[in-house]
């Protein structure tokens, strides 16, 4: 956070206090305070720039709303109601970190039921009934990049506990494959679902949220 310029926050009132303890002189900007537009306005620029944009969520996968863990983490959770401008935090995040990779954008509440596994995390050859070839998956074509998981919240607890592997091992491991594959990606998830509720009520895995 002391190296950036910009942030972008959920909590401001949280951040500025944050900001304030660290002797942090960068500009504060809400989510919530603009509409898409002025964001984009406000946020691409900068990064056009050469400015450093710091993204601060309220809750969840350890990210850069840990100052101490900030250059570390490889992962970053936004939470708000749709049209809050969760992609352009995505993508801000991705820039920022001077990924050589691709931005890959996931909608994981249109990936059909039963499939989300093999799109995912990729498959080889004979996996099952006609896969004739390897076939990489979201994950692994964000390789050197970031994969923004948008409405992660959607995706069943099976595919989230494979998911977790992935972000503790940074190895992904495809469909019918026995040796896992070492992945650099940073890893985005968004959802306008309250987590906290979907892992009391067993929706959401705990470990992961965490």
């Amino acid at each position: 956070l002391r190296e950036a310029d910009v942030v972008l926050a959920e909590d401001t009132r949280h951040t500025r206090t944050l900001l304030e303890r660290h002797s942090v002189s960068a500009r504060l900007v809400s989510y919530h305070e603009h509409n898409e537009a002025k964001r984009t306005a406000e946020v691409l620029p900068r990064l056009e720039a050469g400015e450093r944009v710091a993204l601060v969520s309220d809750a969840g996968l350890p990210g850069i709303n840990d100052p101490g863990r900030g250059s570390a983490g490889g992962s970053l959770l936004v939470t708000g109601e749709s049209g809050t401008g969760k992609e352009l935090a995505a993508r801000a995040f991705h820039d920022a970190t001077g990924r050589c990779g691709p931005l890959v954008a996931v909608n994981c509440a249109a990936i059909p039921a039963g499939v989300a596994e093999r799109l995912l995390f990729g498959t080889r050859r004979g996996a099952y009934s006609g896969a004739d070839n390897d076939a990489d998956g979201y994950l692994a074509s964000a390789d050197g990049g970031t994969v923004f998981l948008d409405e992660i919240g959607e995706l069943d607890l099976g595919v989230q506990a494979k998911l977790l592997r992935v972000l503790e091992t940074r190895e992904v491991l495809p469909l019918g494959a026995v040796r896992p594959r070492h992945l650099d990606v940073r890893v985005v998830a968004a959802t306008l679902r309250d987590l906290r509720a979907e892992v009391a009520a067993k929706r959401f895995r705990q470990d992961l949220y965490h």
